[in-house]
């Protein structure tokens, strides 16, 4: 059955179930009838994903080249922006809290009331997580927060190839290298850490040549029987 010839209310219902990525990848494929109009559909999927739209009877809107599909589409993008700069802010402040406390039940609070995702990388600092700044400040409790209640990805890279994993080990965080590598952690991952001063180099490399190349031989050991073991 070809589903451009649904009526736009039908269509509605079923791009609702889509993600963002996955709508703008249909709407490219499907170019020639998308493009046509069907401000029925658009303002319906606008209003279901709260994005703003103008007046459907605005001068603007009613124009003959008006084009309900590029609005919607630029209204996602907009608030897709939105979004991340406030989790962007977000990240930023809890990384200052890091480096005075474990403030685990903070953190907490703050994730759950923003709604934003636990992965969000904070795209002005190395693409680092939250998961990557507490493990890199040696957190504990808030690593633990982050990875048991909050489903935090303990593999997730930053900009620079580095995980949670090697962001501890770079920085001598023993408990939370333990931590991690019990709860699934990769050893094999190669990166460069978020700062080039007094780093132990520049090249990628794992968790465990970060550890010994910063001195950390007892946190190299610890991963290097933990990668001998999965092997």
């Amino acid at each position: 059955m070809d589903i451009t010839l649904l009526p736009d209310e039908v269509l509605a219902l079923i791009f609702r179930q889509l993600e963002p990525q996955q709508l703008q990848l249909l709407a490219c494929v499907c170019r020639r009838w998308l493009l046509a109009g069907r401000p029925t559909l658009w303002y319906s999927l606008a209003a279901d994903k709260k994005v703003h739209m103008p007046r459907a009877d605005a001068r603007h809107a009613l124009r003959s080249k008006a084009n309900p599909r590029a609005s919607f589409f630029s209204s996602l993008r907009h608030q897709a922006e939105r979004r991340a700069s406030l989790a962007d802010h977000l990240l930023w402040d809890m990384w200052i809290k890091l480096h005075q406390t474990d403030c685990a039940a903070v953190l907490r609070a703050a994730v759950s009331k923003s709604n934003i995702h636990v992965n969000h990388k904070l795209r002005s600092y190395h693409g680092a997580s939250l998961l990557h700044l507490a493990a890199r400040r040696g957190r504990l409790r808030c690593v633990r927060v982050l990875v048991e209640e909050l489903h935090a990805d303990v593999n997730l890279l930053d900009d620079g190839g580095f995980t949670p994993l090697c962001a501890a080990a770079w920085s001598g965080r023993e408990a939370v290298v333990r931590y991690l590598l019990r709860c699934g952690a990769l050893t094999h991952f190669c990166g460069v850490p978020p700062t080039t001063s007094s780093c132990g180099g520049v090249r990628p490399y794992t968790a465990e040549v970060w550890a010994t190349r910063k001195g950390f031989d007892r946190i190299a050991k610890i991963i290097r029987k933990a990668s001998s073991t999965v092997a």
